[in-house]
């Protein structure tokens, strides 16, 4: 009687969902296991064939049954748990949030003097990095450090040489001025580090006048690698991944005059020009042209082709990575500049006059020409840099040349972010992994 009473309240107070055990199947299965009263001895114990006896006593049987019960009513709490949580509605996950360290250059008085800073991928933390002026940072390819010029006579016209700063901004250490006379300006880091490709010249003697590398540490191992004519400048872009080759620009120094894009081994040889005959590139006024694609096998770059009409009539192209083969794959439009390969290698970002926006506006296009893309709704970008993975562009935005601010913003044009909040003439942008 004390049995079914137990039965009958466990019927009552387990509900199963449809799918789940019944309990009142589970009770007759506990009343099967029981033996039958007829087969039972005396002392209560299961007399089984050949006489033998089992020592099993109704009340281990209860207690199984009742495990049995436990078990699979919190096997069945766990099913339903699950499919709760499969058909409850996700929700979707946000962009991981943006890494790294940007590093700019800002003019901060009316004597064009520019002071370099750094600043968080998320807005914060910005600094100066030293106390001086310079201009042209370039971040390592590790992170871990960064190239500047500068004039270690106080910003005298004594002459122009290379410093290296750690990335938070200590052990700056400048290098000792030629003996020549010789000026040492913008940089290119090799892949490993260890050597710099740097602009040289000399006003006095452009015949010195050249693309040329060196060691980081002190500017030693100096090597000449080319030399111009008519007091032209070879400016270094950046070495080919697996550095066999540099690009660089060559032109005259004002960054308002275009020139020629050119390849050149790392030993001097083999001099190639690379952007297409009658057609000119810009360099330092709006960013550098382009560059590498991940693998070394192409260059990208902006160029060129004025008429009276239209002096600003320009276009991405794309060409092998010998310099050869340069091909045009965006429209033609006004202004276009930096355009800068992937670090995925599946996009080209650049910036020209969107005639509907009235103001610059960043495009994306595959290297092949297909998909070109206005990244909306941003107006009045330039000079893009991608971050390190990828999924993010830093660039310059404002109401002109001398106002403005670095923004960041998806590629796929959401999560536009201002990143600093003192308007003024940016330069030199860079976004290193490195936090």
């Amino acid at each position: 009687m004390a049995d079914e009473t137990l039965r009958r309240n466990l019927d009552r107070t387990f509900d199963p969902g449809p799918g789940y055990p019944d309990p009142l199947l589970l009770s007759r299965t506990m009343a099967m296991l029981e033996p039958p009263a007829a087969a039972a001895g005396r002392d209560g114990r299961w007399k089984g064939r050949e006489g033998s006896r089992l020592s099993w006593p109704r009340t281990g049987l209860r207690l199984a049954a009742a495990l049995l019960i436990i078990v699979l009513a919190i096997a069945a709490v766990g099913t339903f748990l699950v499919a709760h949580r499969a058909l409850s509605p996700s929700v979707p996950a946000g962009p991981p949030p943006p890494r790294g360290t940007i590093v700019f250059g800002r003019v901060v008085n009316t004597n064009d003097n520019e002071h370099i800073f750094t600043i968080r991928a998320d807005g914060s933390g910005e600094k100066e990095l030293v106390a001086t002026s310079t201009c042209c940072v370039v971040w390592s390819h590790k992170g871990d450090r960064l190239s500047l010029t500068t004039s270690p006579a106080g910003g005298s016209s004594s002459g122009i040489t290379k410093a290296i700063v750690k990335a938070d901004g200590s052990d700056y250490r400048v290098w000792p001025l030629d003996t020549s006379g010789l000026n040492l300006g913008a940089t290119a880091w090799s892949p490993d580090d260890s050597r710099l490709a740097l602009e040289g010249w000399d006003n006095s003697r452009p015949s010195l006048n050249g693309l040329y590398t060196a060691d980081v540490t002190d500017g030693g191992n100096r090597r000449r690698l080319t030399t111009t004519t008519a007091a032209l400048h070879d400016i270094p872009i950046s070495y080919s991944p697996n550095g066999s080759r540099i690009l660089f620009w060559r032109g005259q120094p004002d960054a308002q005059t275009q020139g020629q894009l050119f390849l050149v081994d790392a030993d001097g040889t083999h001099l190639t020009q690379v952007s297409p005959p009658g057609m000119r590139v810009w360099v330092g006024f709006f960013g550098d042209p382009g560059g590498w694609s991940p693998d070394g096998s192409q260059i990208s770059f902006a160029a060129t082709s004025s008429t009276a009409s239209d002096p600003g009539r320009s276009a991405v192209f794309v060409a092998a990575g010998d310099g050869t083969n340069s091909k045009r794959i965006s429209d033609w439009g006004d202004y276009t500049t930096s355009a800068r390969w992937s670090p995925t290698g599946d996009w080209i970002v650049f910036d020209t006059i969107n005639a509907a926006a009235g103001a610059h506006t960043l495009f994306l296009v595959h290297p092949d020409g297909s998909g070109t893309t206005p990244i909306t709704p941003l107006a009045g970008g330039c000079c893009a840099v991608w971050s390190p993975g990828g999924d993010r562009l830093v660039f310059t935005r404002g109401s002109s040349d001398q106002v403005l601010d670095l923004w960041t913003v998806m590629v796929d044009g959401s999560h536009l972010t201002q990143l600093t909040h003192s308007p003024a003439s940016l330069t030199d942008i860079g976004w290193s992994a490195t936090a």
